[in-house]
């Protein structure tokens, strides 16, 4: 089962999302904090999509190497996707 980033998303009462405060002095997340928390959703879903095709690989040294490459691929592209 594949899971869509673009349809995973916090409830709209999210303290993350949504502010009560008019001021953003009292805003209960920062930018800096929902960009670091966008990024890690991304990293998260890149790896659960693809974990399990490093699983099949029937030699353990080949493992290790398919999900260092995966851990890389996927902060690669997180990082890249959340640029301004």
């Amino acid at each position: 089962m594949r899971i869509d980033p673009k349809t995973t998303t916090a409830a709209p009462s999210s303290p993350i999302l949504v502010s009560s405060s008019s001021s953003k002095a009292f805003s209960i997340a920062s930018d800096e904090v929902k960009k670091k928390l966008k990024i890690s959703a991304k990293f998260g879903v890149c790896v659960a999509n693809n974990f399990c095709d490093c699983l099949v690989v029937p030699y353990q040294p080949v493992v290790y190497a398919c999900l260092a490459e995966l851990g890389f691929k996927c902060m690669k592209n997180a990082l890249s996707n959340s640029a301004p």
